[in-house]
């Protein structure tokens, strides 16, 4: 993301992670089913309307509606209500990735959906991410991963495999698995948690192919073993990486893989 973008209160860039699609039980979609839902193309809530793009599919365009019929969606253990965005856009997701019954959600901004407390004591929010307001990468971690994957006689990646919202430049490559806070613009933006990676970076995001099988639900499918997870799988597994914190040495983090650190902050700012 380029340029400057606002933080809210304490939930992250402003509008982002504010609608999410949902099955017909409520529980939100991602890559890990539907890898091509990479090729849904938003744009930025402009005049009042969210735009949707995808290959095959009509432009739609979407009334932001904080106040129309509401359904409780689920996001891994959180639930939290959510203002149903209409039967235009229900049609046009169900008809895109061929599947009946899904709806279109906005995150309304009286709901509430803390981050998870062991992480951050203080009292930190997020809309429909995974679990934090902010993903960190680093530009020196990817052209490390990039270089291995190079001897390993695979092809570089871009840095949207990992689908971060705030990318660090002129810093050493993994030298973020260290930091505990960092300040941009004066505002502080607190580290709390590596990011453990599913099988989302190895799906390319110009074209929805993967080489990792499509899961039947969101409920994890674990890193994979295509490229890039099977090359950090070598060197940011929890294993490998169990003498740098105690994080990483904990038994049910022996087998995933890290790239990235999740973020929250206290404060607005820019």
């Amino acid at each position: 993301i380029g340029g400057t973008r606002s933080l809210d209160a304490t939930c992250g860039l402003e509008d982002d992670r504010r609608y999410a699609f949902v099955d017909a039980h409520g529980v939100f979609l991602s890559q890990r089913r539907f890898p091509k839902l990479c090729l849904v193309t938003p744009t930025y809530p402009i005049g009042g309307a969210l735009s949707l793009k995808a290959p095959g599919q009509p432009l739609l365009k979407v009334p932001v509606n904080d106040e129309g019929p509401t359904k409780t969606c689920r996001i891994w253990s959180d639930s939290v209500v959510a203002v149903d965005q209409g039967d235009d856009a229900a049609k046009w997701i169900s008809d895109y990735l061929k599947t009946p019954g899904l709806r279109l959600m906005r995150f309304p901004d009286k709901a509430f959906r803390r981050v998870d407390i062991k992480y951050a004591k203080r009292s930190c929010e997020t809309a429909f991410s995974d679990g934090f307001p902010i993903l960190l990468a680093n530009d020196a971690s990817l052209a490390d991963l990039n270089a291995r994957l190079a001897k390993n006689n695979s092809s570089p990646i871009p840095m949207d495999r990992f689908r971060p919202n705030l990318v660090v430049s002129g810093a050493a490559a993994w030298s973020e698995d260290l930091w505990g806070s960092m300040t941009c613009n004066d505002l502080e933006l607190k580290v709390v948690k590596p990011c453990s990676r599913c099988k989302i970076p190895t799906i390319d995001q110009a074209t929805g192919r993967t080489g990792a099988p499509s899961g039947t639900d969101d409920e994890g499918g674990g890193p994979g073993q295509a490229e890039p997870n099977k090359t950090l799988k070598a060197f940011r597994s929890g294993t490998a990486l169990a003498a740098v914190d105690p994080f990483f040495a904990a038994p049910k983090r022996k087998n995933d893989v890290f790239f990235g650190q999740n973020l929250v902050h206290f404060a607005p700012g820019a």
